[in-house]
């Protein structure tokens, strides 16, 4: 079954996360006050961080700090850099 994903074979986080966001899209995944995402929104910010990150050079084994306040911000660069 090449290609098929299934849940707990991922040997990364991110792809944990993709294979989250193509199981159930458009369930809630973050909640902070009264911002939410679902998980088809979680996956579009990562993969534009993500991107983002790439495009500045940022690559798999750099090292990167983050210092942000509690916000959605710090997981989408959790799973951006995860991605990577």
């Amino acid at each position: 079954m090449s290609g098929v994903s299934r849940p707990g074979t991922n040997s990364t986080l991110y792809g944990a996360l993709r294979d989250v966001v193509r199981r159930c899209p458009d369930r809630e995944a973050l909640v902070l006050g009264e911002i939410r995402n679902t998980y088809r929104e979680l996956g579009d910010h990562v993969d534009a961080l993500a991107a983002g990150l790439s495009q500045l050079g940022i690559g798999k084994d750099d090292k990167v700090a983050l210092i942000l306040p509690v916000c959605l911000e710090n997981l989408y660069a959790f799973f951006a850099l995860a991605k990577l």
